[in-house]
Order: C-alpha cells, then sequence, then structure tokens
C-alpha cells in the first residue's frame, strides 16, 4: 500500500523523465512515506499514434480567455465546464482517450492501493486532462483523496478568476492542493492533510535532496542519452514586463555549484546520464556560479567522474558584452554547454527596452559570434505584437533574421519559438499595470493597444508573416503543427477576428 501515487500529466515534454514527483518522491522517502511516480505523460503519448497525439495534444492547450472576465464567479464556472465539454466533445478519440485513462488509473490502484493520489499540474494546459481524471478517480474510487499541486494549481486564466485548485475543491472534484514550490510542504501536507495555499519560497535550495528516477524506464522516452532534468535556481535576476516568473518567486534563490556537481555525478552513476537540461528560468542568473560550474564539469569529466561526451544546457539570458570574456566561452563549450533556449524577443531594440532586457541587438551580435566560434548551438525565443511594437519595429525583426542567417546555415541556430502572439498573464507587469502599456481588454478577453490600435489581427498577421519569412530563409521553426493549430482553434472557437 502506497501513501502516495504521483502522477505527472500533460501537457508535458515527452522527452524526458518528471523532474517534479521524482524530487517530491525523494523528500517523502527521507521521512519514511511510500510514494510511488507514475508517468502518464509518456504512457499516453506511447498508447496513441502521432495524429491521435497531436488530436489530444490540440485539446490540451487551453485558452481560459474564451471565459470571459467581467462576469460572476458562478457564471464563469458554468462557462468553463462549457468550454470544457465542447473542446471534448469534438474529440474523434474521446473514447480511446477514456478507457486508457480509466485502465491507468485502475492498474495503479488495483497494484499499489494509494491512499492518495497527488496530480502535479504543470500549467494551464494541464487544466483540461487533471479534470477528466479527477472526474474518472472521483466516480469510481471515491474514498481515494486527490492532491493537486504544482504550478498550474496557482494559474487559472485572467483577472480576477480564483486559482485551479480552490476551483476544483470547491466543485468537488480534488480534496486539497499546494500551492507553490512543493518540496517542503508536501511533508507537511502527509502528516497533517491539509490545503496549503502559502505560496513561501524555499531558501535553502542545496537541502534539496536527489530526485529519484527508479520508477520510470527511460526506454519509454525517445531520447537516447537517458536526458534528465535538473534544477541549479529558481527565480529570475530580471524582471521582463511580459513574464510573471516574479509572482511565483520572489526572489532569485540558486544553488551551489558543488551541490549541482554532485547530483549529476550521481544521477551519471545511477541511471548512466550523459545529458542534462536545466530547468531554471535562466542558467546564468548569477555568473560566478556559472562559471564556477562549468570548470567544476570539465574537471569532472576529466576525471571520468562524468562522460565525455556530456551534454547540457538550459534557458540562457543574453548580458552585456563585458559580463562574458571568450574564455567564459571557450570553457563552456568545453564542459559540454550545447543546448540553449535564448529569449531574444524582439530585433528591435527600442522593444528590448519597453521589455526591460536590458540589452540591445548589439550584445546579441557579440554573444552569438561566440556560440558560433565554440559551437554551441541554441534555440531562439520570439515574441510577436508585443504592446509597443510598431510596424517598424516588427521589421527590424525581420531584418535580424537576415543578419542572423549566417548562424543558421552553420547549424549554430538549432530552431526559432515563434510562441503564439504575446498573451497578457496576470503577475506580469504588463498584467498589472495594463494602463502604463496603454493595454485595454476587450469582450472577448484579448487585448488591444489603446494607443497605436495594435490588435488581435495585426499581431496575428505579424505572427505568420514571420514565420513564413523564417521558413523561406531555411530556419527551423519549434513546434509548427501545435502552434498553428492552436492559432487556429482561438480564431475558429474563440470568436476573434479572423485573417483575410
Amino acid at each position: 500500500m502506497l501513501d502516495i501515487a504521483f502522477l505527472s500529466i500533460p501537457r508535458l515534454s515527452v522527452e524526458v523523465p518528471p523532474l517534479n514527483i521524482s524530487q517530491l518522491k525523494s523528500c517523502l522517502t527521507e521521512h519514511n512515506f511510500k510514494a510511488k511516480c507514475f508517468d502518464y505523460n509518456i504512457s499516453l503519448y506511447n498508447y496513441l499514434n502521432f495524429q491521435e497525439w497531436l488530436e489530444i495534444d490540440n485539446y490540451f492547450q487551453t485558452d481560459l480567455r474564451y471565459t470571459g472576465n467581467d462576469v460572476s464567479e458562478k457564471k464563469r464556472d458554468i462557462q468553463f465546464f462549457q468550454m470544457h465539454e465542447n473542446k471534448h466533445k469534438k474529440l474523434t478519440i474521446q473514447i480511446k482517450y477514456y478507457n486508457y485513462t480509466k485502465k491507468f488509473l485502475q492498474d495503479i490502484i488495483d497494484n499499489y492501493s494509494p491512499k492518495i493520489i497527488g496530480i502535479s499540474v504543470f500549467s494551464v494546459n494541464s487544466v483540461l486532462p487533471t479534470i477528466d481524471i479527477c472526474k474518472i478517480i472521483k466516480k469510481d474510487y471515491p474514498s481515494i483523496k486527490i492532491l493537486l499541486g504544482g504550478m498550474g494549481v496557482s494559474s487559472f486564466g485572467v483577472g480576477s478568476r480564483p486559482n485551479f485548485g480552490e476551483f476544483m475543491v470547491k466543485n468537488n472534484l480534488a480534496d486539497y492542493f499546494i500551492s507553490g514550490e512543493g518540496e517542503e510542504k508536501i511533508i507537511n501536507f502527509m502528516y497533517n492533510n491539509c490545503t496549503i495555499a502559502k505560496n513561501n519560497q524555499i531558501d535553502n535550495l542545496n537541502a534539496l535532496p536527489v530526485p529519484d528516477y527508479s520508477d520510470y524506464s527511460f526506454n519509454n522516452y525517445p531520447g537516447k542519452t537517458n536526458l534528465v532534468y535538473i534544477t541549479g535556481s529558481r527565480g529570475c535576476v530580471r524582471n521582463c514586463s511580459f513574464c510573471d516568473i516574479r509572482s511565483l518567486w520572489k526572489k532569485y534563490k540558486f544553488r551551489d555549484h558543488t551541490h549541482i556537481l554532485n547530483e549529476m555525478i550521481k544521477i551519471y552513476e545511477n541511471y548512466g546520464t550523459s545529458e542534462f537540461y536545466f530547468t531554471d528560468s535562466l542558467i546564468n542568473g548569477n555568473l560566478k556560479e556559472f562559471n564556477n560550474l562549468c570548470n567544476a564539469i570539465l574537471k569532472a569529466k576529466q576525471k571520468n567522474l562524468l562522460p565525455k561526451n556530456l551534454m547540457w544546457g538550459g534557458q540562457w539570458i543574453t548580458r552585456k558584452k563585458e559580463s562574458l570574456s571568450e574564455n567564459d566561452y571557450k570553457i563552456a563549450s568545453e564542459s559540454g554547454l550545447y543546448n540553449l533556449s535564448v529569449g531574444v524577443e524582439s530585433g528591435s531594440t527600442k522593444v528590448l527596452k519597453s521589455i526591460g532586457k536590458g540589452v540591445t541587438r548589439e550584445d546579441y551580435n557579440y554573444e552569438f559570434n561566440f556560440f558560433s566560434k565554440y559551437g554551441i548551438r541554441f534555440n531562439m525565443l520570439m515574441i510577436v505584437g508585443y504592446p509597443t511594437e510598431t510596424e517598424e519595429d516588427f521589421l527590424e525583426t525581420l531584418k535580424m533574421f537576415d543578419e542572423f542567417q549566417k548562424y543558421n546555415l552553420e547549424g549554430i541556430i538549432w530552431g526559432v519559438n515563434l510562441g503564439k502572439t504575446l498573451v497578457v498573464l496576470p503577475g506580469s507587469l504588463l498584467g498589472e499595470n495594463p494602463e502604463f502599456y496603454d493595454i485595454q481588454f476587450e469582450e472577448d478577453g484579448n487585448w488591444i493597444n489603446a494607443k497605436t490600435g495594435l490588435d488581435y489581427k495585426t499581431r496575428l498577421k505579424r505572427r505568420i508573416i514571420l514565420q513564413e519569412y523564417c521558413e523561406k530563409l531555411g530556419y527551423v521553426i519549434k513546434s509548427t503543427v501545435t502552434t498553428i493549430n492552436s492559432l487556429h482553434t482561438i480564431v475558429m472557437e474563440g470568436g476573434y477576428d479572423t485573417i483575410s
């Protein structure tokens, strides 16, 4: 019998075992609780064929702006349930999806008899599968308690809507929820069985145990390197206006490089891992620790404590030119740094300043030159339709892709993630101070810049123009199918402007 069975659910990457519940299991094991991890996300992915997965993946992507803000809480709930039902009815594989989910849960309960099922709600795109799973548990296994956790628990749509955890408990679809970081709170919960809504930040990340991946078969995942996620820091050193990180983590906290290195060595020894990807908002938030880690990994490889072919990556912020020397890039490359996601956002220095990036186009040119010289490959993360973006700013972005074409041809730029168009997030500077950025919300929940007239139709057109231009130049567009499907879903189901 298990004290708790942890479920990792869509929508998540299928390339790697989930870190979040693996970390929680380690925390509970130290306190002699019996826990086991189950990756429903990868199980469903492997069960469905590619076209079926694309359909269910599109179903999971949820834009809660459909349900409106200027109505009562009760009416918002009704609108949300109606939106969920409408999306569910359109699934051609709804019976196959339901039956597999039902069997997946039955196998867990029959074989392990958990007292509690803990569901990790990663984001708003985990809302619908959470509801689908909880409905089955409540109907078939009413004696089992449901605990929700993860960042998606505290983020449910926009405006004044209550968080998702409160919504689920209120509608009798869950029993408890934990807001914010769960490693310390899960222990408190297991002793007291109560909702923990306070979003306190963990002060000492070095105290966290090494995640336990023993419940997973790495053969179930598409990668060939036993890729594993690792966390080096939480929070961010910047406060970009579009980002809600500061509402989740008030302070930037980081682990000591020796602590990170020891975890990498243990994971390598236990699972043969030769590739790590950091979950951090930025891996170079503390430049001293970043440089120390690069040197430490390089020495560990030389001593055969880590494999010679070890690779690692994560999200990266561009710094001012004087922040990193050429030698820093060289050592980073030799340590195995190879796969970065760089928040470029825009090719307009004016827009970058408005965002609060703290860099210019010239800083990108300086950095990418050394990425090229030392073979550090990266993805570009872009934002289309920032509130202050003019047509001239957008043309600067197109021009930037012309200038960076040399890096693309070298294979240094792995791909470009264009996202959808900019969404105003609660907790971001845009969301908390819309009037400062001349943002007004329309009845359908979309936004328009009152000063420039920048609306959804214009943003969507720019988004498609940019993708077509990048494809013409030969750039690889990341998540093309799901992103385009999502855009069409917004247009068709949301009742927004269509493209002429």
